[in-house]
């Protein structure tokens, strides 16, 4: 388990526990809410990845990181078009 592979888990849970999140452009919240279940899963590996930086033994990690990549495999289609959909909007925010 590496620091990259927790922080991508991390990223991925994230993005999928928003994607019913809508936000106005100065951050409101316009409408859905986080999955709270795939958040308590992020905020878990997240945790994780913190104890592999501060060296601490992370093997108690190695179900939830198992549960979160079958998750994430199982969505990788709505990941990939939420990826588009913030580059998108991140390059449309630079104008």
């Amino acid at each position: 388990m590496t620091e990259a592979t927790l922080h991508g888990l991390s990223q991925d849970l994230r993005l999928l526990a928003r994607a019913d999140v809508k936000l106005a452009r100065d951050g409101r919240l316009l409408s859905g809410s986080v999955n709270p279940s795939l958040e308590k899963l992020r905020l878990s590996i997240q945790q994780g990845l913190e104890d592999l930086q501060d060296g601490k033994p992370v093997h108690q990690y190695q179900q939830l990181v198992t549960t979160g990549r079958s998750v994430v495999d199982t969505h990788r289609e709505l990941l990939r078009s939420l990826r588009r959909q913030m580059e998108t909007e991140m390059r449309l925010s630079v104008w």
